[in-house]
């Protein structure tokens, strides 16, 4: 018997043991990396779009990649018996679903990328798409815990996003962590694993895929801003990048943004045109004549034209 037969006959020696728990299986099932996953592309879209549809729409195509793909190719190799359950308990069996889920991840990623996602939202996705990969090179010699991977992660990316206080969930992880060991699934060895894993690849891309390139709209805008007052026609809207000037570009009804931006140099008075797949940031109705925003929130106008507001 091989070492890896071993572990696997280990694993369902340990699962056979353990006594029933319906709280541990509910607890399970309620913080299921599914779930989890889709209530954290959810927090993450609604933080980083201007309205519920918009965040729905990201969240959902998002969820499609992330969730929906995978999962729906688990429940088709457990019907077609390539695989024993959807805990993929033999490490045999764990390559193909996790290669499904990073090329499921992958393409989200492009078509994110390609129809101008919000940062974070990419960037989350990101997230999933490194997380997937590391723990699929890991269970391949070592089981590690997959619920606590994810919500760790998750765990990780809020405080990344929100601030430190979305460290109140993480006894959420601990919990997930004490029903997959009260259901007989892992060892404590592997809970911790996991979680230690989700937390740091999960927090590390998202960290770095949201860090900004220099000399782009995706340089934060600094503290304080001087308003600079420029004519502009239609609705516009404009992002600080850093300096004494501008970003402006303009919006169509589906808040998409056009082929290209102006940045306006505040202090020559000159603009110049630039490439560019997706704003943070914008505004509404009207002509704005100079406005500067920074992330989602409005930070100076310094003058409006025909009844504009945002």
């Amino acid at each position: 018997m091989t070492r890896s037969r071993e572990r696997d006959e280990r694993d369902l020696a340990r699962r056979e043991r353990a006594t029933p728990s319906p709280l541990a299986d509910t607890i399970s099932n309620v913080l299921d990396p599914g779930w989890v996953v889709l209530a954290l592309i959810g927090t993450i879209a609604a933080a980083s779009t201007p309205s519920w549809g918009a965040a729905a729409g990201w969240a959902a195509l998002a969820v499609a990649f992330t969730v929906v793909v995978p999962y729906a190719a688990l429940a088709v190799l457990v019907r077609s018996g390539r695989v024993d359950d959807r805990h993929l308990v033999r490490r045999d069996q764990r390559l193909v679903p996790a290669l499904v889920a990073l090329a499921g991840a992958a393409a989200g990623v492009a078509l994110l990328w390609r129809l101008g996602a919000p940062r974070d939202v990419l960037a989350v996705v990101l997230a999933m798409a490194g997380g997937v990969l590391v723990l699929g090179l890991a269970t391949l010699v070592a089981k590690v815990s997959l619920h606590t991977a994810v919500i760790a992660g998750a765990v990780a990316v809020l405080v990344l996003r929100f601030g430190w206080w979305t460290l109140a969930l993480a006894p959420l992880a601990a919990l997930v962590g004490w029903a997959r060991w009260r259901a007989g699934r892992h060892t404590v060895v592997q809970i911790v694993t996991g979680g230690l894993l989700g937390a740091l690849v999960a927090g590390g891309v998202f960290a770095l895929a949201r860090e900004p390139v220099r000399g782009t709209l995706a340089e934060p805008a600094p503290t304080h801003l001087r308003a600079v007052e420029v004519d502009l026609p239609g609705p516009v809207s404009a992002l600080a990048g850093g300096g004494e000037g501008l970003w402006i570009g303009t919006y169509d009804a589906a808040v998409r943004p056009a082929a290209g931006l102006t940045w306006w140099d505040g202090a020559s008075g000159t603009g110049q045109r630039v490439p560019v797949h997706a704003l943070s940031s914008y505004a509404f109705g009207g002509q704005w004549r100079a406005l500067a925003v920074r992330e989602s929130a409005l930070l100076g106008i310094a003058g409006q034209v025909g009844g504009a507001h945002g």
